[in-house]
């Protein structure tokens, strides 16, 4: 497969259509992902993300231009079939990031709000939302966007490179297609080698 890959990247890179190094360090995602409507909260722990199959998870984490994004799931969103199975996006999450994730208490910082343009959670069923969808816009928001503090590291001690918080309430007016109403969102992640 690597073969076939790399025949694959030199022809398109003979012909300057596309660059294809092959990422060293792929982007890694630590934490705990859960809706109101969801059958369990799902915990990743040191997980690999590509968008390829061939990582502990699907997905991926970009910050470019003031604007940080993120999918971390199971699988692509078309083929979530199962409760056991998630899809997690948010993107337009405002930065520049604040310095430190957790407060001394290992809690997440609670002192700067900022914002995100649009979610995605699928859970067999799939809700699409944003802050000004909520029942009050204010109760959906990112609690904490952070780069870590001088020497900070995960709760289970990993070095990472973004923090990201968010609580969503009021989302009783977000449905799926059936009428189901998603509720709440809590995110909480690290976040390493992001593009």
């Amino acid at each position: 497969m690597k073969t076939q890959v790399l025949g694959v990247c030199l022809a398109a890179s003979a012909m300057a259509l596309i660059s294809c190094e092959e990422p060293t360090n792929p982007a890694k995602v630590w934490g705990t992902l859960d809706c109101g409507a969801c059958n369990e909260t799902f915990k990743v722990q040191d997980a690999t993300l590509d968008r390829s199959g061939s990582a502990d998870r699907y997905g991926y984490c970009e910050n470019k231009g003031g604007n940080f994004k993120f999918t971390v799931a199971t699988d692509e969103i078309g083929k979530i079939t199962s409760l056991a199975q998630y899809y997690f996006y948010f993107d337009g999450i405002k930065g520049p990031p604040e310095k430190g994730a957790l407060d001394a208490n290992g809690i997440a910082i609670d002192t700067r709000h900022t914002t995100f343009t649009q979610g995605i959670v699928k859970n067999v069923n799939t809700w699409e939302f944003s802050p000004a969808s909520a029942d009050t816009p204010t109760s959906c928001y990112v609690q904490r966007f952070a780069t870590p503090a001088d020497k900070e590291l995960t709760k289970t001690k990993e070095v990472f490179d973004y923090f990201v918080k968010i609580n969503c309430g009021g989302l009783s007016t977000i449905t799926d297609k059936s009428g189901n109403p998603l509720g709440s969102v809590d995110v909480e992640l690290w976040f390493s080698n992001c593009d």
